[in-house]
């Protein structure tokens, strides 16, 4: 965690107190590491990039970096506390199939499942064999 400055910030010009604000966030860094990977980072920067472009060139690594981002990007909206709420609490050890369709029931519920049925059929057409080619 981050140290207080051992005098008030008004009794020192603001150029000073960047320098040392700036000097406490690279030794930070250095101490955790991140500031050794950027380096090498930026020092390899070319390879980097040209190890990207080759692995981007094929269409399966496009799609799945493209899946990554859509992940995240939903992954994002989703109301945190509630999905944390749903994983936390043990589910019941018999579940009736009338009870099941009473949560079905409700809108968010549909809404969800229309969602995942999606994604589901989406799988689903990726497995799907080529047609035969025409004669």
């Amino acid at each position: 965690m981050a140290e207080p400055l051992d005098r008030p910030t008004d009794a020192v010009p603001a150029a000073v107190a960047e320098e040392d604000l700036m000097g406490r966030l690279v030794h930070a860094l250095a101490a955790h590491g991140v500031l050794d990977v950027a380096v090498a980072a930026a020092e390899q920067s070319d390879r980097l990039a040209a190890i990207a472009l080759k692995e981007l060139s094929d269409p399966a690594h496009t799609r799945a970096l493209r899946n990554v981002l859509l992940l995240s990007e939903v992954l994002a909206i989703l109301p945190a506390a509630e999905i944390l709420a749903a994983f936390s609490e043990p589910a019941p050890e018999r579940i009736s199939l009338p009870a099941l369709f009473r949560r079905v029931r409700s809108p968010e519920a549909r809404r969800g499942l229309y969602r995942i049925l999606r994604v589901l059929e989406a799988l689903g057409a990726g497995d799907e064999p080529p047609e035969p080619a025409a004669r």
